[in-house]
């Protein structure tokens, strides 16, 4: 059985700004769309598809800016340099931002705020193990996000019936490519912030919960 993991992170009362929130804030100046990701880059994530969801909306005339809130995992491969010349083989090299490893929550909240629309695609699609995702949830901006296989993936899983239901988080079809993902994003940039989208200790009552099913 697969117990959910709970949110990772405490969204503090106040955020702070930092290099990277004036650099987004310098972006979206110039009237480009903030697509983000939160969370750690490695291949088994497949960050990649973001890079090419923004490659997709170039060619249809649109103007958007990355944001990736994280740093790369180190590893025998090659991530950081497969990542970026993916990016260069895109030519998006002005329009990406990687953050690096963010100590500070109140920085951290700060950087997620300045995003309009969230993406991530998992091979396995959204699963409740998804800590980066639940993040990117705490602000109430959109989070686009491939369908699990099993249809019934979530119906023990109030935590993410809760943010379905509220629209934070907006499934795509598992099997979705740049372009249905490009879709998805620009049906949800004007989509207004939804307040209040997470019950952190009724996020963690959900997953001990989970733990006692399995246990049981």
């Amino acid at each position: 059985a697969i117990a959910p993991i709970p949110p990772n992170l405490v969204r503090p009362a106040t955020t702070r700004g930092s290099a990277h929130t004036a650099r987004i804030a310098a972006e979206r100046a110039r009237g480009r769309l903030i697509l983000g990701q939160f969370g750690s880059i490695y291949p088994k994530k497949q960050s990649t598809i973001v890079l090419d969801i923004a490659a997709a909306l170039v060619a249809r005339g649109e103007d958007p800016f990355v944001v990736f809130a994280g740093s790369f995992v180190k590893g025998l491969d090659r991530v950081e340099e497969e990542f970026r010349a993916h990016i260069a083989a895109l030519s998006l090299t002005d329009r990406v931002l990687v953050t690096g490893y963010v100590a500070d929550d109140a920085e951290v909240f700060g950087v997620l705020d300045a995003v309009d629309v969230f993406a991530y695609v998992f091979a396995e699609g959204l699963t409740a193990r998804r800590g980066s995702v639940l993040a990117a949830a705490m602000t109430g901006r959109p989070v686009i996000v491939n369908a699990p296989v099993a249809v019934a993936a979530f119906d023990h899983h109030p935590t993410y019936r809760r943010l379905l239901d509220k629209g934070v988080l907006r499934l795509v079809p598992h099997a979705a490519g740049p372009d249905s993902l490009a879709d998805a994003v620009l049906a949800a940039r004007n989509a207004p912030r939804v307040a209040d989208p997470l019950d952190e200790p009724a996020a963690w009552r959900d997953a001990l919960a989970a733990v006692r099913a399995v246990l049981a």
